[in-house]
């Protein structure tokens, strides 16, 4: 019998916890969830059971899972066979819509909350090289460190979840976690097929593991308590329940009655519109002003919440300094970081990410010296609902 390595300290219990919601979810889809633009009819068929989250990378659409979308907008999102979950998304080689990235899920687990690529994940505060590839042995590894690489075909982050021994202490098995196509996945290698596997990796170690801030019970209580195969709400948006849209973007309401009712649509409180639904209905709506609307069904009272968002960015360039003016205009969403983007990629590759103080988040101004390889950069606001962020703004 093979005993596991427990964690030390509430920091790591909640990022194994965090690991085990994104790998342990048993979901179906109810349509073909495309996953693969390079290969033909590389979906996830309908009616066949996934588990785990998808992984998907979404830098054009911003539709990354527990950080523009959260858990319970995704969650939401399967069941409507409507939502932007079965529709091709416009990343280069991943269209499924939603999803998440190897570094994402690794953040996830860490409590990280700003977008890191793969290519910077070293400069991550409190992450570190412990050793190269290839030279520390399984003795060396602990819970939670983190096996990385970068070039050569070799862009990955994964985790180690678990160092299993036996009752004499040695080392037999090791669990590893990450965020691969389909979707995200906990597998244990024996020694052998570890060092085989992973024999081109580095080993990282977070030095803030003690400091992962807890759970939401919030998102534990659905993931624990989701019904695979339950039928939509009554009302839905393609986005999701509680989601966020730019300002100019469609949002398609469906609704799912047994028969008459009305779908009324309230913007900050004050009805807006209004029309007759029966039975199964797919309707557009395209709001001119932002704000947070909830749909309604009048006769049945299901709702679901969602906001149009538009942001206010303007910058000056001085020598080799930009300044920034970021103002999300709109009083629940804050700004959250920035970063800059290398022109002529696509998506345009991270160049730097900028962690914020407190007053540039208050006032908008952001200065910072630009990378010389940086041509535009993104602002993220954070709201109820998710991360959103502007379009890239040029300045080359």
């Amino acid at each position: 019998m093979l005993i596991s390595t427990l964690p030390q300290n509430e920091g790591e219990r909640a990022a194994l916890t965090r690991v085990h919601q994104l790998t342990e979810l048993v979901w179906t889809p109810v349509r073909d969830v495309p996953t693969c633009f390079q290969k033909k009819n590389c979906v996830l068929p309908a009616g066949v059971s996934v588990k785990g989250f998808p992984y998907a990378s979404t830098e054009k659409t911003d539709k990354f899972i527990t950080e523009n979308v959260q858990i319970r907008t995704f969650l939401s999102a399967i069941k409507n066979p409507y939502s932007k979950l079965y529709q091709p998304g416009q990343a280069q080689f991943y269209t499924c819509n939603y999803g998440i990235v190897c570094n994402g899920f690794v953040r996830y687990a860490f409590g990280i909350p700003y977008r890191v690529s793969t290519k910077c994940w070293e400069t991550i505060p409190g992450m570190r090289r412990v050793a190269d590839h290839g030279r520390y042995k399984a003795e060396d590894i602990r819970l939670l460190d983190v096996l990385y690489a970068f070039g050569e075909g070799r862009n990955h982050v994964a985790l180690v979840t678990d160092i299993l021994k036996d009752e004499n202490g040695a080392i037999c098995e090791i669990e590893v976690s990450d965020a691969v196509r389909p979707s995200c996945h906990r597998v244990r290698y024996g020694l052998d097929a570890f060092f085989e596997k992973w024999e081109l990796f580095h080993l990282d170690r977070y030095d803030h593991l003690v400091s992962v801030p807890p759970v939401c019970e919030a998102d534990a209580a659905l993931i624990h308590g989701y019904k695979d195969g339950a039928e939509p709400n009554a009302i839905e948006v393609d986005n999701g329940d509680d989601s966020n849209y730019l300002l100019g973007e469609i949002a398609v309401i469906s609704t799912f009655t047994e028969g008459e009712d009305t779908v009324e649509i309230f913007k900050d409180g004050a009805l807006v519109e209004s029309y007759d639904v029966s039975g199964k209905t797919v309707r557009s709506f395209e709001p001119e002003e932002r704000g947070y609307y909830t749909a309604r069904l009048k006769n049945n009272g299901a709702e679901v919440h969602f906001a149009f968002l538009q942001a206010k960015t303007d910058f000056k360039i001085e020598g080799d300094t930009i300044t920034v003016t970021a103002d999300p205009c709109d009083e629940k969403s804050e700004i959250h970081y920035m970063d800059f983007r290398i022109p002529g990629k696509s998506p345009q590759a991270l160049s730097k990410y900028e962690i914020l103080t407190a007053d540039e988040k208050k006032s908008g101004i952001i200065k910072r010296k630009i990378p010389s390889d940086a041509g535009s950069f993104k602002v993220y606001y954070k709201n109820p609902y998710g991360i959103w962020t502007h379009p890239l703004t040029p300045f080359k």
